[in-house]
């Protein structure tokens, strides 16, 4: 499923960070308007802008921003359809941007259930089951061009554990995701996505927060802001219906610090519900 532009949105947010492999397109923009001319209207030195439209010094997205707005030109779509990375001023880490929702990027965004986006740049991943991080490494090698190691486990809870400090990375995801810390709704991409490419995520989900009653049949938990219902739950038992599959929503109880809820599957749906998650991702 091809995702919509994003790259506009990524401005709005992270005008700071650098965008690669446009060089093409900035020098389309001389034919159009001298460089002295173009350099007054920008209010910004005629060096500077050179520089900046003959591939010497990178471009940043704020800067891109400035010039679809202010030259009246919509550069995002031409773009968007480059092979193109995002950096940001540390030049450590080129992050390829994705254009498509892949398997794996599905899986990534369920994922984050067992994860977390820090600012400015901190993305973090743990878990006790080494596989599922492994999972995590190997998609952001392959979707984002990321290596990154894993570490542990840990001696005070015996976690494996992934932590990167990327901004590029951290706005696609944070972008992708929807992110909110404390009320992380299902991510909008995932909900207009076909089933094949939900199927990831409740994958995801489950290996982050799934696991099984005494009886052998599979729950979800999740904790959530208040006692009104848990959405991301109740988006899961709507997937799954896709699926033939049906759930029971239990909770609100009684948690640490919010309340808690559980997505549970019964005994008739159990395998159905196995062979959902079970089955391997396309690579």
């Amino acid at each position: 499923m091809k995702l919509g532009n994003y790259l506009p949105k990524l401005a709005e947010k992270f005008p700071d960070l650098y965008i690669d492999g446009i060089k093409e397109i900035l020098q389309e923009i001389k034919k159009t308007i001298s460089v002295a001319e173009c350099s007054r209207i920008l209010e910004v030195k005629e060096n500077t802008l050179r520089a900046i439209l003959n591939g010497r010094s990178r471009c940043s997205l704020g800067f891109l921003k400035k010039i679809s707005e202010t030259l009246n030109i919509n550069l995002w779509d031409e773009i968007f359809d480059k092979e193109i990375f995002l950096d940001g001023q540390n030049h450590k880490k080129n992050v390829k941007v994705p254009k498509v929702l892949t398997e794996g990027i599905s899986y990534l965004l369920g994922a984050l259930r067992d994860g977390s986006l820090i600012f400015p740049a901190s993305i973090e991943f743990s878990q006790k089951n080494i596989n599922f991080l492994k999972n995590i490494r190997e998609i952001l090698k392959i979707e984002f061009g990321v290596e990154c190691k894993i570490y542990g486990p840990q001696k005070k809870d015996g976690c494996y554990y992934i932590k990167l400090q990327s901004l590029g990375l951290f706005a696609i995801l944070w972008t992708l995701s929807n992110w909110k810390r404390g009320q992380f709704n299902t991510p909008e991409i995932i909900l207009s996505a076909p089933k094949e490419l939900q199927r990831p995520y409740i994958k995801a989900f489950f290996d982050a927060e799934g696991s099984f009653k005494s009886n052998g049949n599979p729950v979800i938990y999740q904790t959530w802001k208040d006692e009104s219902g848990c959405p991301p739950l109740q988006d899961i038992s709507k997937m799954l219906l896709n699926f033939g599959i049906k759930s029971k929503l239990y909770g609100p109880y009684r948690g640490v610090n919010r309340p808690s809820y559980e997505l549970y599957i019964p005994s008739e749906y159990k395998n159905k519900f196995l062979a959902l998650i079970n089955n391997p991702l396309s690579t």
